[in-house]
């Protein structure tokens, strides 16, 4: 055989294959993906943040263009482990999606909203670094699992970015929470307004002109809800000093916080006005860490204002674990995207 630069057109198949061996044929469709880690998108508060890029790959169209899921990792608001799910989200991202592991600045630093702020961010340097990277800008999806499931249902709220300097509006009520409801009253926004606690910061735009807009949401047995009293079904200490509430609360204790846990509540700000994307929710049905009905609940509140919204139970499943990245699972989160997108592009067909 000549030596040179061959192309893999030109390039001579071997075919004298050995008697006891065999030959296992392949198209060059087979999906992969590229792990490209620690990838800086922000610096935030002198803080630098990275995500854990996964690219699809494979050998017939290696320059290809995916849509974009920008994932935020769970840790209850404290110092995450990005690197924790990798292999396992790696299944999702080889059905065809570029996705971003979000590392949020966590809650020994700084408490919410920041993690949102971090989020919204990340879904910005997707969309900017969008022909790098691969991803198709106006397809993009914000994923996260428990904490990062409300962080990423709280960053997919339109109009935060209208908000930079004035502050998003909490509305007057916050939802109701099982049997036992707290509310945020109109008196007591009231009250609010005047010092300016009944807005929140939802976003800091570190590109500004590039939207944080997405197309849909993949919660995964996010903790939406702080204000149900059985909300957290083994969190012995809520409320206490150093606990995992009272650090992501701005560090305020459970007696000093009136309204707070209302204004930190993803279902507090879904209202029918609100323009909402779509909602694919997945929680197990024995989850001790976070109670089953904050997924419930979203649900049935996302449904009421006349939203749309999914939610499937995986029978036994505890909070996270290898059952939510079977093929099964996937398919389902796979199935979502992919009727979102075709809305979405059969729209922009019309437009055109």
């Amino acid at each position: 055989m000549e030596v040179r630069d061959w192309s893999y057109e030109e390039f001579p198949e071997f075919t004298d294959i050995p008697a006891g061996a065999d030959r296992l044929e392949v198209t060059g469709d087979e999906p992969g993906t590229f792990y490209v880690p620690d990838v800086e998108y922000a610096v935030m508060d002198g803080i630098p943040l990275h995500l854990q890029i996964l690219l699809p790959l494979t050998r017939n169209d290696p320059e290809k263009l995916y849509p974009g899921i920008v994932y935020v990792q769970g840790s209850g608001w404290m110092e995450q482990d990005c690197y924790h799910n990798v292999g396992r989200i790696a299944n999702l991202a080889e059905r065809g999606y570029v996705v971003a592991i979000v590392q949020y600045r966590h809650s020994g630093q700084t408490g919410f909203p920041a993690q949102i702020q971090d989020a919204r961010n990340a879904v910005r340097f997707l969309r900017k670094n969008a022909g790098k990277l691969r991803v198709i800008p106006d397809e993009i999806f914000l994923a996260g699992s428990s904490s990062g499931g409300h962080t990423a249902v709280m960053a997919a709220i339109p109009g935060a970015e209208d908000c930079t300097e004035t502050g998003f509006p909490v509305p007057a009520c916050a939802a109701e929470t099982g049997s036992a409801a707290e509310t945020v009253s109109a008196t007591e926004n009231a009250g609010a307004a005047e010092t300016g606690t009944d807005r929140v910061f939802f976003d800091r735009n570190v590109y500004p002109g590039i939207s944080a807009g997405v197309l849909g949401v993949l919660d995964y047995y996010g903790c939406v809800s702080l204000m149900m009293p059985d909300g957290f079904p083994t969190m012995t200490d809520r409320g206490e000093p150093g606990s995992m509430d009272t650090m992501f609360l701005s560090h305020i204790a459970a007696d000093e916080r009136e309204g707070l846990e209302a204004r930190a509540s993803a279902v507090t700000y879904l209202t029918p006005e609100q323009e909402l994307p779509p909602f694919f929710i997945l929680h197990g049905t024995k989850d001790r860490v976070v109670n089953t009905r904050q997924s419930v609940e979203l649900y049935e509140k996302l449904r009421a204002c006349g939203k749309q919204a999914e939610l499937h139970l995986l029978g036994g499943a505890d909070h996270g674990g290898p059952e939510y990245w079977i093929p099964e699972v996937c398919d389902l989160a796979d199935a979502f995207c992919k009727r979102i997108l075709a809305e979405h592009r059969m729209k922009q067909k019309r437009t055109d």
